[in-house]
């Protein structure tokens, strides 16, 4: 539910309020106050639904969400199954609303994700562009020492660019105007869109060389102009 929530961009503002979000979140702390050995599995599939499904989500429940959706991110097994799970983790840590305070505790695992990816390749499109996302849209992202490990350590423009290339590649550019007014997107336009959200974040945030901005906009282009925000002219 919550995969399928972020992924297709629908918004539920108001599920926080409702009997089922309430039962999820008891369900958590029941299995959390259990003394002996708890029910893992359990406890991530439901921090997961809390945590997407959930326009906010207070800082007592993240905190208890939150290690055990690092858990998940930090396997680094290349199976199907298991990337499948590291890019569902991912995906519900991006869309949390509250992560001031929180992240700081993770935030050298958050980074070592991405340098473990960069080298092994362990991660989906999907789960690589939410890392980044996680990363970079941290409140009050003004920290001198972190934007020069996104900058120069991690080299954000070199990556993104590649990304962005690589996905374009994949996205059929011949869809038809029934389908475009339909709003139907494939997963790699998908994927592509929340990249150029992330750009927005880097732009704004990090101090910026003419060349990265320049190899940045032209893998963009033709994507951003398929979409409408820009035209030739």
């Amino acid at each position: 539910m919550g995969y399928c929530n972020v992924l297709r961009r629908i918004f539920t503002r108001s599920f926080f309020d409702t009997s089922l979000s309430r039962k999820f979140e008891q369900m958590i702390a029941n299995e959390v106050k259990k003394k002996g050995e708890k029910n893992e599995k359990l406890l991530i599939g439901l921090c997961e639904c809390c945590v997407t499904l959930r326009y906010i989500i207070s800082p007592e429940l993240f905190s208890i969400c939150f290690p055990y959706l690092l858990k998940v991110v930090l396997k680094k097994e290349e199976n199907e199954e298991t990337q499948k799970e590291v890019e569902i983790a991912l995906l519900a840590l991006r869309h949390a609303n509250y992560r001031k305070g929180i992240e700081e505790l993770y935030l050298n695992e958050i980074i070592e994700i991405i340098r473990y990816h960069q080298e092994h390749h362990n991660l989906t499109q999907l789960a690589y562009q939410s890392t980044w996302e996680f990363l970079m849209s941290r409140p009050y992202f003004d920290d001198e020492s972190l934007e020069e490990v996104v900058v120069n350590e991690l080299c954000f423009c070199k990556e993104a660019k590649r990304e962005i290339e690589e996905l374009s590649k994949s996205v059929d550019w011949r869809r038809t105007e029934e389908e475009k007014e339909r709003g139907k997107k494939g997963k790699e336009e998908i994927i592509l869109l929340e990249w150029l959200k992330t750009l927005d974040i880097y732009f704004y945030c990090c101090r910026l060389r003419i060349e990265e901005i320049n190899g940045l906009l032209k893998a963009s282009f033709r994507f951003i102009e398929h979409q409408g925000i820009i035209t030739k002219k």
